[in-house]
């Protein structure tokens, strides 16, 4: 599973079908009547569409989906309440480091999974202190899965998931 009490950095730039594989750790999170997971986007030219979502095994009744032009200043009181268990910030906006470190003191606290989702390559030239995880995801279509490649927090450097 994914490190909880953790800000997590995953690169899945839109269009490289990369979301799924957070699936299976939402269907996880979401199987506990009690415990909540949420999935808050950015894009106008995004939709969220549920049923996916529930077609991986995320149960309707504890999977929250929100859409906002500004995440982290309209979600600030869900950050600091301990209700989801698991948050994915999926945007490409600047955030800053102040902002990684608050996310990353509401997780701690409050025994969450935060993944932000980016839209581009992560490197090993510039980092990000606050996070304990940093990778970045792509589909090979040749093969039909995914590359993994951590760029930061665990000892195997590339990981290949069949698709």
């Amino acid at each position: 599973g994914l490190p909880v009490g953790k800000l997590i950095e995953w690169v899945m730039p839109m269009g490289c079908e990369a979301r799924p594989l957070l699936f299976p750790f939402l269907s996880r999170v979401t199987q506990d009547e009690k415990s909540f997971a949420l999935w808050a986007y950015d894009f106008e030219e995004m939709s969220i569409f549920p049923p996916l979502f529930y077609a991986y095994g995320i149960n309707s009744k504890t999977m929250v989906f929100a859409k906002s032009r500004s995440l982290l200043k309209d979600l600030k009181s869900v950050f600091l309440n301990p209700l989801f268990k698991m948050i994915v910030l999926d945007t490409d906006q600047y955030i800053s480091l102040e902002d990684c470190l608050f996310l990353t003191r509401c997780a701690r606290k409050n025994k969450q999974v935060i993944v932000l989702l980016r839209h581009f390559r992560l490197s090993n030239k510039k980092g990000n202190v606050a996070t304990s995880l940093r990778l970045n995801a792509w589909k090979d279509q040749r093969k039909n899965g995914w590359w993994i490649h951590v760029i930061k927090g665990l000892d195997e450097k590339r990981q290949w998931i069949e698709g």
